[in-house]
């Protein structure tokens, strides 16, 4: 049966979706109530209907975008599909906008049909479930697997303090205070690293009493000073009236292929120090 544009709107009504169909210059002909409730600014006698996106877009760049899509897509009958991330005020969202020509019986473009969707709860579910995948619950520190994905590595600004730390005595604190107080040092010595690091450095948990630390546009004078009062600070720090203690190895990375040769220059320069400054208890 052949359907006119009244009944069309009453079956669009009943889809609580953000649907809409254009035509040739990018005017809204059709859509549901979603699409037209969204758009009206609180305004209940808005009307969608005879509007381009450049007319409706309370952000002037975003309508002329969303414009000059809808032509191109008229122009080579192209599909597009995409996630655009927006914010209003302080609030960021997520909407996946899928736009599609409507061709007739000819093959040519009748307009555009298009649904945009609010993901924005599962986009922050998927980034809350990522942050969880590679922080360490304890310390709150980026953990093995961020380390071994390598995505830091081509964000690093070179050249980079790259830093190996093992915490001294973890294993006497285990063993005759118990698990317990073995954390507490753990999050003892993290915490007083986090005190001299900057925010643009990376603190990662590689396992048990072991650490990196990525000291970003640093050379070797710059990440001696920034380690150099970490351990200062730690021999103010006492658990158990045993002065708390870590031992460090540094090395220079002045760009991304050095940098897994730099890590093992320091790991063997933090045995070398841990040798030093190995103590009994």
């Amino acid at each position: 049966m052949d359907l006119d544009r009244r009944e069309l709107q009453c079956i669009l009504n009943a889809i609580n979706e953000n649907i809409f169909f254009k035509d040739t210059n990018g005017r809204y002909v059709l859509s549901t109530h979603v699409c037209n409730m969204l758009n009206s600014n609180g305004d209940s006698s808005f009307s969608i209907y005879g509007k381009t996106d450049l007319d409706i877009q309370p952000y002037k760049t975003l309508g002329k975008k969303f414009y000059e899509e809808d032509m191109n897509i008229i122009k080579t009958k192209n599909n597009v599909n995409y996630i655009e991330k927006m914010q209003f005020g302080e609030e960021v969202f997520y909407y996946q906008i899928n736009k599609n020509p409507v061709l007739d019986a000819d093959g040519n473009v009748m307009g555009i049909v298009g649904i945009v969707k609010d993901i924005s709860n599962l986009i922050k579910l998927q980034e809350k479930l990522k942050n969880y995948s590679i922080t360490d619950m304890m310390t709150q520190t980026y953990n093995r697997s961020f380390y071994e994905s390598g995505e830091y590595k081509n964000k690093l600004k070179y050249p980079v303090g790259v830093v190996m730390a093992d915490i001294n005595n973890l294993k006497y604190y285990n063993d005759n205070y118990g698990h317990k107080e073995g954390d507490i040092l753990i999050r003892t010595i993290v915490n007083n690293m986090q005190r001299y690091i900057r925010p643009v450095d990376v603190l990662i948990r590689l396992g048990g009493d072991e650490f990196l630390i990525l000291l970003q546009e640093c050379d070797k004078k710059d990440s001696d000073k920034i380690i150099n009062q970490i351990k200062n600070a730690e021999g103010n720090i006492k658990l158990q009236n045993i002065t708390v203690g870590t031992s460090y190895g540094i090395s220079i990375a002045n760009n991304e292929e050095e940098l897994n040769n730099s890590i093992a220059e320091a790991d063997k320069a933090m045995y070398a120090d841990k040798r030093k400054s190995k103590k009994i208890l």
